[in-house]
């Protein structure tokens, strides 16, 4: 995992680990990495992990069992609430990008629709 050091890490691991989970690479009501492990493979210290796993659980993403470790939540009406939220999130990144390049509602409109047909054509062919 790549951070921008212009935002908090542990904001960072929050994000990356609920792409994770609503993506289903970590799958509802299983367990999660260990602090430690998940530390290691981010190369952050534990106690930004701890950060993130901490604001996972208060968002009720995550569930801590003592001495158990820390699982997936099985709601599956607050996960598609998170992946709307997600995905509202990156469609105003990508407007505001577009804007910032002097674009119009119709030239973002038309660029995206253009996009997905090329994108639409090419998978097509494959």
């Amino acid at each position: 995992m790549k951070f921008d050091h212009q935002r908090a890490i542990y904001l960072q691991i929050v994000d990356w680990v609920k792409i994770k989970i609503v993506t289903k690479q970590w799958a509802t009501s299983k367990q999660v990495p260990s602090v430690r492990v998940l530390s290691l493979e981010l190369g952050v210290t534990p106690n930004t992990v701890q950060r993130a796993y901490s604001v996972l659980e208060e968002e009720e993403l995550l569930m801590s069992k003592r001495g158990k470790g820390n699982f997936v939540t099985s709601d599956f009406s607050l996960l598609e609430g998170v992946k709307k939220q997600l995905a509202t999130h990156h469609v105003s990144h990508f407007f505001q990008e577009m804007k910032a390049l002097d674009y119009s509602n119709n030239q973002i409109h038309e660029e995206f629709t253009l996009f997905l047909h090329e994108k639409e054509r090419k998978e097509g062919n494959t």
